[in-house]
Order: structure tokens, then sequence, then C-alpha cells
């Protein structure tokens, strides 16, 4: 029974790095992690260090797009002030 539950939730994706397809192994349930095939609880410290890790990209994502956007503005403002 146990078995069967571990391997439903052991799932698959299509990753590419430097140009090769690869299958990376990844679980379903919430707090595991797939090492070596198997599944494996996560460490509180780890999920710590995931969630601050989260954060920090969120930031970083959304001051890049923040940025992108200024640009656009001005590159849109020269065009229409330009006429």
């Amino acid at each position: 029974m146990k078995m069967e539950v571990i391997l439903e939730t052991v799932k698959k994706k299509r990753v590419v790095r430097a140009r090769k397809v690869q299958w990376k192994k990844y679980s379903t349930r919430e707090g595991y992690k797939v090492i070596n095939g198997k599944e494996v609880r996560i460490l509180p410290k780890e999920k710590r260090r995931r969630k601050l890790a989260a954060r920090k990209a969120k930031v970083k994502r959304r001051t890049k797009q923040a940025s992108i956007n200024r640009a656009r503005k001005r590159s849109v403002k020269k065009r229409f002030w330009s006429k």
C-alpha cells in the first residue's frame, strides 16, 4: 500500500539543460523531495532556506520587471512626443 502511494507521487518532467533533454523526477507530496529516485522528507532547516530563497527570487523578478517597464515607458514617451 505505502509503496503504491510513493510511486504515484514521484513524477517525471522534461527539462532542457545545455541543449540536452533530461527527465527530472519530482515529488507531488507536500514537504518531500526526490533523491536518487526515492522520496525523502525535507528537513525544516532546508524548508526555511527554500522559503527565503523564493522570497529573494520574487523580489528580484519584480525589480527586474519594474526596470523593464520603466525603459518601455521612456521609449514610448520618446516616440509619442517626437511628432
